[in-house]
């Protein structure tokens, strides 16, 4: 596939088969996919620490192709959204690991807001969609609520459609964390996984993609 200029890296890997039972609503029939299914992986710094680790647990039949950026808030990575879909289509499955530069940063709450709207309005029809908690260590750096308000809003719309929205709860994996467990699978800043926690989100995201289509939650988090 030729790159965009515009575009972040994208790369090409495989998801596994389970995404045969993907459904566009609570009342759509399973059907298998097609060889042109694919799945879209938006996010940020995490995401780029993670992109081994999804590559090689996502490997199946299915295109995989990432669109991130480093530092990158929400309202930055949802263009690019929009642009592979306008593009390419709309895509089978997004990966979503957003909002932790947006808490960083801080700023108005109503900027998160109008994000998170626009965000939602780019995964419109998408069949499947993961969404990824925030780590809430990110709010004493920004020094506001930013991550727990993305959170609940992330709870809040898989509790609306729990068929096609599952949720990867990273912050509820940090939070249960004991400090030695943090200083495994986070590095010292408190906020980017290290290669345990990087596996540990591209596990959760298989499992996620896997309960798509059913009733399902999402993975709940675990420690090692």
């Amino acid at each position: 596939m030729a790159r965009r200029p515009d575009f972040p890296r994208t790369r090409r890997g495989r998801v596994a088969a389970v995404l045969a039972c993907l459904a566009v609503s609570a009342a759509a029939a399973c059907t298998a996919p097609s060889a042109s299914s694919r799945v879209v992986v938006a996010g940020d710094s995490l995401t780029a620490l993670a992109q081994p680790a999804l590559s090689a647990a996502l490997d199946g039949r299915y295109p995989l192709d990432y669109l991130f950026r480093i530092s990158a808030r929400t309202d930055q990575i949802t263009p690019l959204m929009e642009a592979d879909r306008a593009a390419r289509g709309t895509p089978d499955a997004v990966v979503v690991n957003l909002g932790t530069n947006d808490a960083v940063e801080g700023g108005r709450p109503a900027d998160a807001r109008a994000a998170w709207d626009d965000l939602v309005h780019a995964v419109r029809g998408v069949p499947c969609v993961v969404l990824t908690t925030v780590n809430t260590n990110a709010d004493a750096l920004g020094r506001t609520d930013r991550a727990a308000t993305i959170n609940a809003r992330i709870e809040a719309l898989a509790a609306a459609e729990p068929r096609r929205v599952k949720v990867v709860d990273w912050n509820g994996f940090v939070r249960g964390l004991s400090p030695a467990g943090a200083a495994t699978y986070l590095r010292p800043d408190g906020i980017h996984e290290t290669d345990a926690g990087a596996a540990w989100l591209a596990a959760a995201d298989r499992a996620a993609l896997a309960s798509c289509g059913t009733g399902l939650p999402g993975p709940a988090p675990t420690t090692g």
